[in-house]
């Protein structure tokens, strides 16, 4: 535990600066040295590490700054075009090597804010989650029909305005009426925050608010899959999938 102690220790001065460095170039638009910036990271820290200690915080941040007026809207949309292309990019670069359990994630009907989505996807799909990413304002016309031969073991849903949660519960209602194709759903969103009486009427599992915690949660229902559907493709026995030998870089 010492040594865990320490070596954090060690290492929070360098996400610490880094962050610093890249929320500068960002909000003074310098884009190469962003770049430069997390390329370089990008070959010395896993990705897991670039999503939790560089862009999460970065992005929380510049969110923070917006809402207290040191920050603009557009240099904010900057910030946050930025990350967001960089973990397109990331969710691309993995794509082929994942082939664990199939996990669709989505925002509620008119809901554009997804990065803590997108941020989620991506540290699942590093342990091994095959990714069907569907991103913004998800409609739930067809939504049943889409399913049905994707058969995902996971959807997850989200939602961050308050006026997008009826549309969330919508599309919830949909996937819950799948479940006896064994359709798990579980859902997150900052609405939930300030509407915690929201949860007791969404089915399905609650994932929380932080994006450890939520990946987290969502990786241990795959204790709950079927594993011959999910493993037997990939030529994988039930118990090297228990035992993590799908995970990548996670």
């Amino acid at each position: 535990q010492a040594h865990e102690q320490a070596s954090h220790s060690t290492r929070e001065p360098g996400w610490t600066d880094l962050r610093a460095r890249l929320t500068e170039a960002l909000l003074t638009v310098n884009l190469r040295q962003a770049h430069l910036l997390v390329n370089t990271a990008a070959t010395l820290f896993p990705i897991e590490d670039l999503v939790l200690e560089l862009f999460y915080p970065s992005l929380t941040d510049v969110g923070m700054r917006w809402v207290s007026g040191e920050v603009c809207v557009a240099q904010e949309h900057v910030v946050a075009n930025f990350i967001r292309q960089r973990l397109l990019a990331l969710t691309q670069l993995h794509a082929p090597f994942s082939n664990g359990p199939r996990l669709v994630c989505a925002c509620a009907p008119g809901e554009l804010h997804e990065l803590g989505l997108l941020m989620f996807a991506l540290l699942m799909e590093q342990r091994g989650w095959e990714l069907v990413y569907v991103g913004q304002s998800l409609s739930p016309e067809g939504l049943a029909e889409f399913l049905t031969p994707l058969r995902p073991a996971l959807v997850v849903l989200s939602a961050t305005m308050t006026e997008h949660a009826a549309g969330l519960l919508e599309l919830a209602t949909i996937v819950d009426s799948l479940r006896s194709q064994r359709i798990a759903l579980a859902y997150s969103g900052r609405v939930f925050e300030r509407n915690p009486e929201l949860r007791h009427h969404v089915p399905g599992l609650f994932l929380g608010l932080d994006l450890r915690e939520a990946v987290a949660r969502a990786d241990a229902l795959r204790d709950d899959l079927d594993p011959d559907r999910w493993y037997a493709h990939a030529g994988m026995s039930p118990r090297m999938a228990s035992h993590g030998e799908l995970s990548i870089g996670g």
